[in-house]
């Protein structure tokens, strides 16, 4: 009796001590340049207190804050230890691999960020979503060759959306998904509409936390959340903070949609998705213009790139 009492204390604390697998991340999300820094993001952490929240890289003193993202920004073959070595420090986190893979300035061969993923999955514990692709002109072609290069599937598949609406470009995703018989989970880990004004990216706003709300995306994370204003001073009707760390209309939006606020998409019926075909001709939405290529973003300095 008294060896049974022992082994089942020495069970309890083994399984007290073992790292347990971090949940897929889900909700309105919300996301800062990591060039900002940590005081920055504790000050966002602070006023919006999001359900999920990264940086587009990894920070070794956030790991343990359940809500974190990490992600291996980019997926040349060349910087992979060192991701997998950070990934080691926590087994079972959920990490994203890739940033914009597809554009010209981020760009990687699929096949190279095939192999990266491989090698990934063969040597991290824990699950990972890929490969953060915007859904531009391309994106298509480029997870085609990441699957016919043998890239692994993930257990959820991570894109970027920059549009004025939520619903096609998630549709078109999901198409491409079920064509494949790739049908994973969606984390839309990047969204706003930089060329529109705030009311647009209000309805975008609204759009994506509807699709997170019905299940249809498991999480989406806005951009920006910088408290110090739009990092790049280029999309100045995206973000969430004016400079100075006040929230701007769109960042009380944001609050609005969370979990009991004034606009909790759960609290609301279901609407009936966007359908453009569906809308006179005269009733059309103006076309936004063609995106910039390249990507805005600087290049990743010192953290992993």
């Amino acid at each position: 009796m008294v060896r049974f009492a022992v082994a089942l204390v020495l069970w309890y604390l083994a399984l007290s001590v073992t790292p347990q697998p971090q949940p897929m991340p889900s909700g309105l999300g919300a996301s800062i340049g990591h060039q900002r820094g940590d005081v920055a993001a504790d000050a966002m952490l602070e006023a919006l207190q999001p359900s999920v929240w990264m940086d587009w890289v990894y920070n070794p003193l956030r790991m343990s804050d359940d809500r974190y993202l990490p992600m291996a920004y980019s997926m040349r073959l060349a910087n992979a230890q060192q991701y997998i070595d950070a990934a080691a420090d926590m087994p079972g986190r959920f990490w994203l691999l890739g940033s914009e893979p597809n554009l010209a300035v981020t760009h990687i061969d699929p096949a190279e960020a095939a192999q990266f993923a491989q090698r990934w999955q063969a040597e991290v514990d824990g699950d990972w979503a890929c490969c953060g692709t915007v859904q531009w002109a391309g994106w298509q072609q480029w997870m085609d060759a990441y699957l016919a290069n043998d890239g692994p599937i993930p257990a959820a598949w991570q894109i970027h959306i920059f549009d004025r609406f939520a619903y096609p470009p998630v549709a078109e995703f999901r198409a491409w998904m079920q064509a494949h018989d790739v049908v994973r989970p969606i984390l839309v880990t990047e969204t706003a509409c930089p060329w529109c004004d705030v009311a647009v990216n209000m309805a975008l706003m609204d759009g994506m936390a509807q699709l997170v709300a019905d299940g249809t995306v498991q999480a989406a994370v806005w951009y920006s959340a910088d408290p110090y204003g739009d990092y790049h001073g280029l999309w100045p009707d995206t973000g969430l903070f004016a400079n100075g760390g006040e929230l701007t209309a769109l960042g009380a939006h944001w609050l609005s949609l969370q979990p009991g606020g004034a606009n909790d998409p759960h609290a609301t019926a279901t609407p009936t998705p966007f359908c453009e075909s569906c809308v006179p001709e005269e009733e059309q939405p103006t076309p936004a213009p063609t995106p910039p290529e390249p990507h805005l973003y600087l290049p990743n300095t010192g953290w992993g790139e």
